[in-house]
């Protein structure tokens, strides 16, 4: 992988998933990864959130009205996000 390469995604996993992926990318050589959290209460976000090259964003109410939009389906929550 690039070490100028950042990933982008939209989680809602249990634990052990959530930072199993951050670690694999991470070892990958991943330069940044911003993980837009569905669950503003996941308990992986404390963990991650002290990571250098992890940025964690809770999807909260106060979120989405920031971003104009406050998206009901998952595809369309990713959408939002990833424009």
């Amino acid at each position: 992988m690039a070490d100028n390469c950042t990933v982008i995604t939209m989680i809602r996993e249990n634990l052990d998933n959530t930072l199993s992926f951050a670690a694999w990318y991470l070892q990958l050589g991943a330069a940044k990864i911003v993980m837009f959290f569905d669950d503003p209460n996941d308990p992986a976000i404390v963990r991650l959130q002290q990571l250098e090259r992890v940025e964690c964003i809770p999807c909260t109410p106060e979120f989405w009205k920031s971003i104009n939009t406050v998206p009901k389906h998952v595809m369309r929550k990713q959408k939002a996000i990833f424009t």
